[in-house]
């Protein structure tokens, strides 16, 4: 398996997949640059699957995969692309899973869930407001005190 690549111009660039293992090297022995190329190199792969996937359907255990990373390696950018992506899947069950995971930080958890809770009360106050609107039209049409419960046989 090769775990660089020629790119023409900058001469060697690193794969994906070799991001994610020389990412623990790059931490442990502090090589900055490395770790910074690294990121972007995880950064590009990630919005590519982002182009090739609707938001919020990156397959759950790909998305979870890039989660981890980008939390414990701290990349910002990643992190929020990866977690706007958990909160706008719908695969059951997926929450919970990523909130009862140890290898996630508290702070990203909460991230997600306070995310949800917003999307979520997003959608109730459309519904409210479609409910409120059809309701005016129905008033509009036919007011109500003009409504009986009388039937009149002819």
């Amino acid at each position: 398996m090769y775990i660089f690549a020629w790119n023409g111009e900058d001469g060697i660039g690193i794969k994906p997949q070799a991001a994610k293992q020389l990412l623990p090297l790059a931490e442990e022995y502090e090589m900055f640059k490395l770790r910074r190329n690294c990121e972007n190199v995880l950064h590009a792969a990630y919005e590519q699957l982002r182009k090739d996937h609707r938001l919020g359907h990156i397959p759950p255990e790909i998305n979870e995969e890039y989660l981890i990373m980008s939390d414990r390696y701290r990349f910002d950018r990643l992190l929020n692309m990866c977690i706007d992506e958990h909160v706008h899947c719908a695969a059951p069950g997926q929450t919970k899973t990523i909130v009862n995971a140890d290898t996630l930080s508290e702070s990203v958890k909460l991230i997600i869930l306070e995310k949800k809770l917003a999307r979520l009360n997003n959608a109730l106050d459309r519904e409210r407001k479609y409910k409120h609107d059809m309701e005016s039209t129905l008033s509009n049409i036919s007011p109500r005190t003009k409504w009986s419960n009388k039937f009149v046989l002819y």
